[in-house]
């Protein structure tokens, strides 16, 4: 996860997500984290089938976020080319404050909000 603050002085977030669920539910007392290690539990059985999935091919979500806001995702196929884009998104904010356009010939999904 990278934060970057732009020429404006706003903080933006650029980080490739990694499970499909949300991240941020840990933050609660330990009965409810049991309960959710318990649901919880079939995702994590299923890491290396997600892990064989993402050697395979499938593309890496990057998620630009502004004031706590999802700017825009991406999809990147390729660990090597995700890091690469969230680079280029990181120098491109730090220095313009802008999002920067997508390459349409580098086969990348992109959705704006």
């Amino acid at each position: 996860m990278t934060d970057v603050k732009d020429p404006t002085g706003q903080v933006w977030e650029v980080r490739r997500k990694t499970w499909w669920f949300p991240s941020n539910v840990f933050g609660l007392n330990d009965v409810l984290d049991v309960l959710l290690f318990v649901v919880l539990l079939p995702f994590w059985l299923g890491w290396p089938f997600w892990f064989l999935a993402k050697l395979l091919g499938v593309p890496w979500v990057i998620v630009i976020e502004r004031g706590g806001e999802t700017v825009a995702t991406e999809r990147v196929r390729g660990l090597r080319a995700a890091n690469g884009r969230v680079k280029v998104i990181t120098e491109t904010l730090r220095s313009t404050g802008n999002y920067p356009p997508v390459d349409p010939d580098a086969g990348r999904w992109t959705e704006l909000r």
